[in-house]
């Protein structure tokens, strides 16, 4: 699978590990406004896990998308690439607002 040989280069490495530990960190504080112990309190362990995974995931898609934007393309994209980049972020907000 790309993603394995994706993070072989410890720059990628990084970026995922950088971007599941912001996701760790970050979700919980924002969906509790700040009260973060509450919301430890009051996860079960089966979603803690899979809190867990979706972070260890969402850090691999970040660090794909870094390098699928940075990989060479047959043809240039001129337009419409921040369209695409505010759709992925829309798409992510969308699917998370409802599970709040």
């Amino acid at each position: 699978m790309k993603i394995f040989t994706i993070n072989k280069d410890k720059k990628y490495l990084s970026i995922t590990f950088l971007a599941t530990i912001t996701m760790l960190v970050a979700y919980p504080v924002l969906q509790s406004f700040g009260q973060v112990s509450l919301w430890f309190a009051v996860i079960e362990p089966v979603n803690l896990a899979l809190y867990i995974v979706f972070s260890m995931l969402f850090g691999l898609f970040v660090s794909l998308q870094i390098y699928t934007k940075k990989e060479a393309k047959a043809c240039s994209i001129k337009k419409g690439s921040a369209t695409g980049t505010i759709g992925k972020i829309g798409s992510f907000l969308i699917a998370q607002c409802p599970s709040c």
